[in-house]
């Protein structure tokens, strides 16, 4: 089976793949991997969930790229008021008088699963201008929003209105995530995220679920949802509703601790809706890769060319700054190079290949030049998908290793072993491929295919390291690494303008 790598940077937010006028910026979707080794006390419960946040509102806040807009909602959720909170007896959560539409005063009514229960009811409803709701570690819950007319049951349908989260993080201690916070949406038009995004993100048509990779506690957690700190925007999903009168939820503390609680809190607008600017899915300078002329093919002196040891992709992109400048793709080996098949190097299809034989390591650095020099060039963004990460007949396992990045993301229902420090990541596989899955066309991913991808986004770079070890597995065979442009993974940003 053969690994291919596939640029996908978009900053802003996501939608659907539809034509719609309020569509916010595409913010990178990937998810930060620098694990911030924070924890949270424990108390006699197990995890502190703090009654009271400190104020660490700042000015200083990073959006996604792009002037602030004024996307007019029909309702701007404000929960300042509870009528009924009775949630852990399967009743309701009932923030009252949200917003008004027509003249009409509206409640936002939370409702979820006969079997929910938790340590600390008194937790559910509000924390400062946040709603709040409580869940017990390890265990997940379903719950359903609904707008109704203030003080009834008569549902109301409204035609636009954010949604945000907030402090989505965990406990990390003594190098694991002990507890993370997860949720899952589903029905939205839009999600944006921080342009330095800690989320893991796995996301389809039908729902997107965002989990918590770094560790955090009480002092760090947000106290006005307009005055968001990096760190703050970072933990942040704004969704975009329409037309609905009701949209649903999944809460889960996920990981190995049985102790203590956590608190899922949400509100409305935040710094995130009100940044979403024009519409725009790469920043300028994004390099968007192609690989269509192989100008040197020596990599690390192993033929089939002589010359320059490195393998040089031509014109790999164009980019836009005070000129266009047009750029080469230059791989060099930084660690013995032991190829199966040097001759297979180059171009195969819609990709780059490198090949490696099996039980080997090969460690690569990939630079960026003017074309036709050796003149560095130092990249606003691109990125590499790497995806089809699979095993072989021969016990051959395929592993990535990647360090430099300024976030990644991966695929949905990811199938890759991940193993993480505060500087790199890990991808092992873990399921048999066959050379039948292996993709075609990278605009046209499968499920399975998505299911053995990741993307890893590249800020302000001239060169990235990125290493391929094929354990095990007959010799004197090998395998390959491909890499290509965009994929099927840029749907994502199917609503912003290029």
């Amino acid at each position: 089976m053969q690994i291919f790598l596939i640029a996908c940077l978009c900053a802003g937010s996501w939608s659907a793949p539809q034509d719609d006028s309020l569509s916010l910026i595409q913010a990178s979707i990937s998810r930060r991997a620098q694990l911030a080794q924070q924890s949270e006390e424990e108390d006699d419960h197990g995890i502190m969930s703090g009654d009271k946040d400190l104020d660490l509102s700042s000015d200083n806040v990073s959006m996604a790229a792009g002037a602030s807009c004024s996307t007019t909602t029909s309702c701007k959720i404000t929960l300042t008021k509870i009528a009924t909170n009775d949630l852990d007896k399967g009743g309701e959560l009932r923030y009252s008088d949200v917003c008004t539409v027509k003249g009409q005063k509206i409640d936002l009514v939370v409702t979820t699963t006969s079997d929910y229960w938790t340590k600390k009811p008194h937790m559910n409803g509000l924390s400062g201008i946040y709603g709040q709701i409580n869940l017990n570690a390890q265990t997940g819950y379903e719950f359903t929003f609904s707008f109704y007319k203030s003080g009834s049951s008569t549902p109301i349908t409204i035609d636009s209105f954010y949604f945000t989260m907030f402090d989505t993080d965990g406990w990390y201690k003594n190098g694991q995530m002990k507890q993370k916070e997860s949720h899952t949406f589903s029905g939205f038009q839009h999600f944006s995220v921080g342009g330095n995004c800690e989320l893991e993100r796995q996301i389809s048509p039908a729902q997107s679920t965002f989990t918590a990779t770094t560790g955090g506690g009480v002092a760090d957690n947000p106290t006005d949802p307009k005055k968001l700190t990096d760190q703050q925007l970072s933990r942040s999903v704004t969704f975009l509703y329409k037309s609905v009168s009701t949209f649903k939820a999944k809460f889960e503390i996920l990981g190995p601790s049985k102790f203590g609680t956590r608190n899922f809190i949400f509100a409305g607008e935040s710094s995130l809706s009100e940044s979403c600017g024009v519409p725009v899915c790469r920043p300028a300078g994004h390099c968007k890769l192609t690989f269509n002329k192989v100008k040197q093919n020596n990599l690390g002196g192993k033929g089939p060319q002589t010359g320059a040891a490195e393998l040089r992709y031509e014109a790999v992109c164009t980019v836009a700054g005070t000129t266009f400048e047009t750029l080469d793709l230059a791989v060099t080996a930084t660690s013995p190079y032991v190829p199966a098949k040097s001759v297979k190097n180059g171009i195969n299809g819609a990709y780059g290949q490198i090949n490696l034989q099996n039980r080997q390591k090969g460690d690569f650095l990939f630079s960026f030049y003017k074309t036709g020099t050796n003149t560095p060039f130092t990249l606003s963004s691109t990125s590499f998908t790497i995806f089809d990460i699979d095993s072989g007949k021969a016990a051959e396992q395929e592993v990535i290793r990647a360090s430099g990045y300024a976030s990644y993301t991966m695929g949905n229902n990811t199938e890759l072993k991940v193993e993480t420090d505060s500087t790199s990541v890990k991808l092992s596989s873990t399921t048999y491929g066959v050379e039948s899955d292996n993709p075609k066309d990278p605009m046209a991913l499968t499920a399975q295919q998505r299911a053995r991808s990741a993307t890893f986004v590249y800020e302000s770079v001239n060169s990235f390291p990125l290493s391929f070890e094929i354990t095990g597995g007959k010799l004197p065979f090998g395998r390959n690494l491909l890499f290509a442009g965009e994929s099927s993974l840029n749907e994502l940003c199917f609503s912003s303008k290029p």
